[in-house]
């Protein structure tokens, strides 16, 4: 890295949660330019607590060790996305696709889940103290190591591993 770069890398200046969502609200283009700058700013740990994206597409994006507590992303589509160590506690999740998303160390707390999509999402050491998970698809999700789940998912969970073992 040339001393240029190292300088303007030490200048940038973090987006506002105003510029996130303009950004993220952009629909495909968006996220690739969220995680463009993930990418060059990778200590970068963005706060988007308390913000308001229900229905949003963010299917691919890095949400990792992202400070999303109290969010709404309603009825969003999250697919083949990043939000390991993702604070999402107290988020409002129901209806949100997940589909082969990566939620490993991610807290959930007190999360609102209903009606989720997690199919074959990897939920390793995740937290679930006190989510509601009434309806939740967790065809194939993985859980080893998950924390406080509530013994009904667990056997839902894995009933669904049965099942696609079954069916091979």
């Amino acid at each position: 890295m040339s001393e240029n770069e190292a300088s303007q890398q030490d200048d940038w200046d973090p987006l506002t949660k105003e510029e996130i969502a303009s950004t993220l609200l952009r629909g495909p283009k968006g996220v690739e330019k969220f995680n463009q700058i993930r990418t060059k700013h990778p200590s970068w740990k963005p706060n988007l607590s308390n913000m308001s994206l229900p229905g949003i597409d963010l299917s691919s994006i890095n949400l990792s060790s992202c400070d999303l507590y109290r969010i709404d992303f309603s009825h969003a589509i999250i697919k083949n996305a990043d939000l390991s160590s993702a604070n999402l506690s107290h988020a409002v999740l129901n209806s949100v696709d997940f589909t082969r998303s990566i939620l490993a160390k991610a807290r959930l707390d007190n999360a609102n889940l209903e009606g989720a999509n997690l199919t074959r999402a990897v939920l390793s050491k995740a937290w679930f103290n006190g989510t509601k998970t009434a309806g939740v698809n967790w065809y194939c999700a993985i859980i080893s190591g998950a924390v406080q789940m509530h013994p009904i998912d667990v056997i839902l969970c894995l009933t669904t591993h049965q099942r696609d073992r079954d069916e091979l």
